[in-house]
């Protein structure tokens, strides 16, 4: 199988029909697609996901939960905590895991969630520390975002940029590497580009206005999200390749290592579709965000993506540019 998540295809045909246990109270059913789980309890919605992020820094523990907490948000949900379970490798020390700590309840008192439980472990299976994230929230059930209803001829819209956290997750192993490629100005500013990953308040606000789907970009990159939001939705689309957003920053790391940004994961950045892209894109804009209307949804099953002297159209999810790249340096 290729290193990632397993793809819907294989889940569908090999893997799901294994699970057939159903309670009348879970709404959800288990896919390889939806990143939520959702349970009906005295009139609301108790809405469960998890996130399981591997790396070399103190920051690992805290891109696992901006990762469980946006998605929760991208569902419809109000995030309330988060449960962290570290798994981290035999020649780890104290040092890591209290930083690991340190980190992860800084993120989580400006997400304003509750970290609720935690669990660490040394592992001799593990080769890279990793921490593993359950985050829950709740929701009124007219608030939950269902991605199947959206619609023919809706617009796309991308809030963020491709393949910003993969990015900065590079920068962070490989800073003293890097700094003999580029200025201290240049590592500088890229480092404060990290904020862009607290996308809660931006996601919560373009619900408020009306989105049919959200689906944060996840492992594979804008290319992935894209397919698994359509093949949920049962739809096609026609974007336009330049208005995808990417800073220069991430072209310039992505380069150096000869990374592809747009199949990199990107925690923090959401794609959404809308009956009203303006609007939606002009809240965003106040808030602070970045946002661009990519194109529109299709009833065709083709997928198309429009250069500038070119059309092609879009490809089944392939690895993550980043899990490749760390996959490499494991070798």
């Amino acid at each position: 199988m290729k290193i990632g998540t397993i793809s819907a295809v294989n889940w569908k045909q090999k893997i799901g029909k294994t699970i057939c246990t159903k309670r009348p109270e879970v709404l959800s059913v288990p896919t390889s697609e939806e990143r939520c789980s959702v349970l009906h309890f005295d009139g609301r919605e108790t809405v469960m996901t998890s996130a399981c992020v591997s790396g070399r820094t103190a920051n690992t523990g805290g891109y696992g939960i901006l990762r469980a907490v946006n998605t929760l948000a991208a569902k419809g949900a109000e995030p309330i905590g988060v449960d962290l379970n570290i798994s981290l490798p035999m020649e780890a020390d104290e040092a890591l895991l209290k930083q690991i700590m340190e980190q992860s309840e800084k993120i989580c008192a400006k997400l304003k969630v509750q970290l609720m439980c935690v669990k660490a472990e040394i592992s001799p299976v593990v080769a890279l520390p990793t921490a593993c994230v359950t985050a829950v929230g709740t929701a009124e059930p007219s608030e939950l975002i269902q991605n199947s209803s959206a619609k023919p001829g809706q617009e796309i819209v991308l809030l963020g940029t491709a393949g910003l956290e993969g990015a900065l997750r590079i920068l962070e192993e490989q800073e003293a590497e890097l700094s003999n490629r580029f200025v201290p100005a240049f590592l500088y500013q890229t480092k404060q580009l990290a904020e862009n990953l607290y996308a809660l308040p931006w996601i919560q606000r373009a619900a408020s206005v009306g989105v049919t789907a959200m689906r944060q970009i996840g492992e594979g990159g804008i290319w992935a999200a894209l397919w698994e939001l359509l093949e949920e939705a049962h739809l096609g689309m026609e974007i336009e390749m330049s208005r995808i957003d990417l800073y220069q920053e991430t072209i310039e790391i992505c380069e150096y290592y000869r990374l592809n940004p747009y199949q990199m994961t990107s925690t923090g950045s959401i794609l959404m579709i809308t009956e009203n892209a303006e609007e939606v894109i002009r809240l965003l804009r106040l808030a602070g965000a970045r946002a661009s209307k990519l194109g529109i949804t299709t009833d065709t099953p083709a997928r198309v993506i429009l250069g500038q002297a070119e059309k092609r159209y879009l490809d089944r999810p392939g690895p993550d540019a980043w899990l490749v790249w760390q996959a490499k340096r494991l070798m």
